[in-house]
């Protein structure tokens, strides 16, 4: 579970930038800004991509599972609120 902490490093690292966007520059993101986020999301990608072999997951079965999932909501009016299941 090592690469799952992995992600949420990351994952806090392109939120602390977003927030120094929404801090510090009026929201707006700078081409510098643009292209940090872009390599932390890559990182992002990677320890998301390794949890997933680690797991012995498929992406695209996780990817259509999650649109099915939005699908229904959509479909049932319940895209808003929470709870995973509605």
């Amino acid at each position: 579970m090592y690469v799952a902490l992995g992600l949420a490093g990351e994952v806090g690292e392109v939120c602390n930038k977003i927030k120094k966007v929404i801090r510090d520059d009026r929201g707006i993101v700078t081409p510098l800004v643009q292209t940090q986020l872009a390599a932390e999301l890559g990182d992002c990608f990677w320890y998301l991509a390794r949890l997933t072999d680690e797991l012995k997951l498929k992406s695209d079965v996780i990817l259509q599972n999650n649109m099915d999932k939005l699908n229904s909501r959509k479909a049932r009016g319940k895209l808003k609120g929470s709870g995973d299941v509605r």
